[in-house]
């Protein structure tokens, strides 16, 4: 048995527990039984419908040293042989007390020191390799770092790349679970007026946790498309000539398909995963939209154009997209993870 802690909601989004369920999945199909542990019931409903047992703590999302006795009786219960914590806000007395009833391992976006860890997983495209072996060289902790490690869903794994069109008519546009601010819509707002794109299809990614659906419910029309959560994400993509998207993993998602993208950031830890794939010219970048202003949508509409215009364009970047990951990430993980726990 293997513990997953990790919470969802509109301020934080789903795409720590995304992530999560991913590696899980894939750990359920090599045998494993896991359990998500969960400081409130806001995505119960998501990893029942995976068919995930969960616990609630009836504690504190941002708040993890409260929970710490509570999560030292559950260890002691239930024995997992391992617990993978992703949570920015769990603190060192938190792994310290843990880690003497379980193995820990954590997903790190940071570049952090975390002690008191059994595994350390940063997958993201900045991580710097040598800075984390510098951090950990009198640890025990085993490093998965780099892109080879994204955990991705199984639907990506050995993907058929975006054939490159001529001309590009069909726009994705995702902008991850909760979209708090309201993006896609200003977004929509801001392209649905531009006479450009007028012979252009739209379709928007709702996310389970999205707050502003009747608004882009209100927005939809005969070349706009709303889909809400849906099961294979992976055929959205590819179906896209260029695809809008927050960062995160689904940078990643999008790399494995190889579909040129417009990428933003609305939270600290997307930041610098979206200036270095736009300073390697790996996708475009407009930086970071939670002070969203006019001017910023007419860079992304102008960029949008250009690319829509410009095959040779998209086809450089699908290739340097393609590069980053082949989409096996989820499989490592979960060896290593077993591996670990089998020592």
């Amino acid at each position: 048995m293997l513990f997953f802690r990790v919470d969802g909601n509109a301020e934080i989004g789903s795409g720590h527990v995304m992530r999560c369920l991913t590696i899980a999945i894939e750990l359920r199909e090599m045998g494993e039984e896991c359990i998500f542990v969960t400081a409130d019931k806001t995505t119960q409903g998501m990893l029942e419908e995976k068919r995930f047992g969960t616990i609630c703590l009836h504690s504190t999302w941002n708040n993890l040293e409260k929970e710490i006795d509570d999560v030292s009786g559950l260890l002691q219960k239930y024995k997992p042989r391992a617990m993978l914590i992703d949570s920015y806000f769990a603190p060192p007395e938190y792994f310290k007390k843990l880690n003497n009833f379980t193995k820990l391992i954590y997903i790190d976006d940071l570049q952090e020191h975390i002690e008191n860890c059994d595994m350390v997983i940063n997958y993201m495209i900045e991580c710097d390799k040598d800075s984390y072996r510098k951090l950990y060289q009198k640890d025990r902790t085993k490093l998965l770092l780099g892109t080879e490690y994204s955990p991705l869903r199984s639907e990506f794994k050995g993907i058929k790349p975006k054939e490159i069109k001529k001309v590009a008519k069909n726009v994705l546009i995702t902008t991850g679970g909760t979209d708090s601010l309201n993006i896609s819509s200003k977004i929509l707002k801001r392209f649905c007026n531009d006479e450009r794109f007028r012979d252009l299809n739209f379709v928007v990614v709702v996310g389970p946790l999205n707050p502003n659906l009747a608004e882009l419910q209100s927005l939809a029309t005969s070349n706009v498309t709303l889909r809400i959560a849906p099961n294979k994400i992976s055929e959205l993509m590819v179906w896209g000539d260029i695809v809008i998207s927050a960062g995160g993993t689904t940078l990643h998602e999008l790399c494995a398909c190889g579909v040129p993208t417009i990428c933003f950031s609305f939270a600290d830890n997307q930041i610098a995963c979206t200036k270095v794939m736009h300073n390697r010219k790996i996708m475009i970048s407009v930086g970071d939209l939670r002070t969203l202003k006019e001017e910023t949508l007419d860079n992304m509409a102008e960029n949008l154009w250009q690319l829509a215009q410009d095959r040779s364009l998209r086809a450089n970047f699908s290739k340097k997209m393609r590069g980053l990951t082949d989409g096996s990430g989820t499989h490592l993980i979960a060896l290593e993870m077993l591996n670990l726990i089998a020592t």
